[in-house]
């Protein structure tokens, strides 16, 4: 698979996923205003969990940033794919039931590309992760056995 090295081929992937959790922050607040006027109480509270447990998830991504930890680059990627869901399953529930909206079409139909990209960059990240901590224990293990055919 092929992995992205920079966001926007400008930003370098570590503070690309910054500047990705911040936007996706924004998107989710705008995203729980518009599940205000959503007629089905069901419907709203499942977008409410989803946008509200992306926003913990985007929160964690922003702690990933400065401290590197894999793992919560992971809780991102799989709040965003829930999220996902759930705004696919609204938007076409939306479209079934009112009256179809070309403009909120476009407008979800940019949101869902978006926030893909996001998580490629995301994912991305989190195998490069993988590798950085990969060659520290690899170095680390070389280092110690370094180490031990000195002290013989």
């Amino acid at each position: 698979m092929i992995l992205l090295r920079k966001l926007l081929s400008y930003f370098s992937l570590k503070w690309g996923i910054l500047l990705i959790a911040v936007i996706d922050i924004v998107i989710c607040v705008v995203g729980l205003y518009d599940t205000e006027k959503l007629d089905n109480e069901a419907w709203y509270y499942c977008m409410l969990s989803a946008y509200s447990s992306h926003i913990t998830g985007c929160s964690l991504l922003i702690i990933a940033v400065f401290l590197n930890k894999r793992i919560l680059v992971l809780l991102y990627l799989v709040t965003i794919i829930i999220r996902l869901i759930y705004t696919s399953a609204i938007f076409i529930w939306m479209n079934v039931t009112h009256s179809y909206r070309p403009t909120l079409c476009i407008l979800e139909y940019l949101i869902l590309t978006v926030s893909l990209y996001f998580w490629f960059c995301a994912y991305s990240w989190y195998k490069a992760l993988g590798i950085e901590s990969s060659l520290e224990a690899e170095s680390a293990s070389s280092s110690q056995k370094g180490n031990n055919t000195q002290a013989t």
